[in-house]
């Protein structure tokens, strides 16, 4: 079994976004004690952070069987970065 590795782009941009995600949601949670309960840091923010990493990798396997699938599709949210590549100039109303 092979195991699928995301384009180094999206790494990136989930290494830099994660965190993030991650300090809101657990505001949004934990309100106040966020910054004073130390098993917030320690058992939610890993988790919260594992679980994103799963649901991330799920999405880009399945985002690029689809792809591979129905190459001659157009997909229109990720249209800004087949842009950016050669071959894949935006041309709308196909």
């Amino acid at each position: 079994m092979r195991f699928y590795k995301p384009p180094k782009f999206k790494l990136q941009a989930f290494l830099l976004s994660m965190p993030l995600i991650d300090v809101v949601m657990n505001l949004i949670i934990f309100k106040d004690r966020f910054w004073t309960d130390k098993w917030v840091w320690l058992v939610s923010f890993p988790l919260i952070f594992v679980i994103g990493i799963g649901s991330w990798y799920a999405h880009s396997v399945y985002e690029d069987f689809i792809e591979r699938k129905f190459p001659e599709r157009e997909f229109i949210s990720h249209s800004w970065i087949r842009t950016s590549r050669p071959g894949h100039e935006y041309q709308p109303g196909r």
